[in-house]
């Protein structure tokens, strides 16, 4: 859970073309009351996203599905957007990316190609765990 005395809140955005399954949209995020940016999750910090929201943009014509994963090569989440609809996403718990990895979002690889959907993530940076220490047994 979200800790105001610890954690940073974080906003991710991106736009994905559609139609090209392998064309990957890493999201670039900026930390709340800040101008800092940042691609991949920092060294001791862990990125909570909770909020998934997407807007077709005008040329958007068909119902088209924007995965969401992990530079380390994990899948995570798949939503549907439709035409002049827009989709969005909450979970209590949120999904925890590792530091050092990036969030990447594409679409399904269904024609029409060359369609716009926007992205807008939000969650939280919170310290990441720490490595447990071998004791004596």
């Amino acid at each position: 859970m979200y800790d105001q005395d610890h954690d940073i809140q974080v906003r991710g955005d991106g736009v994905v073309v559609t139609g090209g399954a392998f064309d990957r949209t890493t999201l670039t995020w900026i930390e709340e009351r800040s101008i800092g940016t940042f691609l991949q999750v920092p060294a001791g910090r862990k990125l909570i996203i909770s909020d998934f929201v997407l807007f077709p943009q005008g040329d958007c014509t068909t119902r088209h599905t924007i995965n969401f994963g992990e530079s380390t090569g994990s899948d995570f989440l798949q939503l549907v957007v439709s035409p002049g609809v827009h989709t969005d996403s909450h979970f209590l718990t949120g999904f925890v990316i590792a530091p050092g990895s990036t969030v990447l979002a594409w679409s399904d690889a269904a024609a029409p190609q060359g369609q716009h959907v926007t992205l807008v993530l939000n969650g939280y940076l919170a310290a990441a765990p720490k490595p447990r220490a071998r004791g004596k047994t």
